[in-house]
């Protein structure tokens, strides 16, 4: 059986396992998803990526170690799907918005490969946009979270502060 989108596939495994608490999510393998998984790795979205052989199967797999906060909560919020098969959206370096000021990202595919929003707009690169992905980052979640998820949230507010010149107190 084929599969229309096999992105948006990823990305509903993902939530799916994370409402259900699993540590663990297995997707089919493609150089594509492993790309997207290592740049939410990257983010600090996901814990590790493993690319395994299932016996009996003849696609290799993909495995997914979620991150979950101190209250076993998932670190990603939301992960959306931003260009479809049916609506693919484009975007030129200057017009690569920050998504929640700045606490999430923005996955895109250029001619450079598979990178983050940051990354692009440094590289002055036009994109297809993939994936939009943000933490749950309010206070109260910050003050909950393991350190490591602290760690990526200061990073991405000085991120933030330094892009819009505001001191970072």
């Amino acid at each position: 059986m084929s599969m229309t989108d096999p992105i948006a596939d990823l990305l509903t495994r993902m939530r799916n396992a994370g409402m259900a608490k699993h540590e663990t999510v297995d997707v089919p393998w493609s150089r594509l998803k492993e790309g997207i998984m290592k740049v939410l790795v990257e983010e600090g979205y996901v814990g590790q990526i493993r690319r395994i052989q299932v016996e009996g199967q003849v696609q290799d797999t993909l495995r997914v170690h979620l991150k979950y906060g101190k209250d076993h909560e998932p670190v990603m919020s939301k992960l959306t799907r931003v260009s479809r098969p049916g609506r693919r959206v484009y975007l030129g370096y200057k017009n690569i918005q920050p998504v929640r000021r700045g606490l999430g990202s923005h996955i895109l595919s250029t001619s450079r490969g598979i990178v983050v929003d940051r990354d692009a707009v440094k590289a002055k690169v036009a994109a297809s946009c993939f994936v939009q992905s943000a933490s749950a980052f309010d206070l109260n979640f910050l003050f909950r979270t393991a350190p490591g998820v602290l760690r990526v949230a200061c990073r991405k507010i000085a991120d933030c502060c330094a892009r819009n010149g505001q001191a970072r107190d």
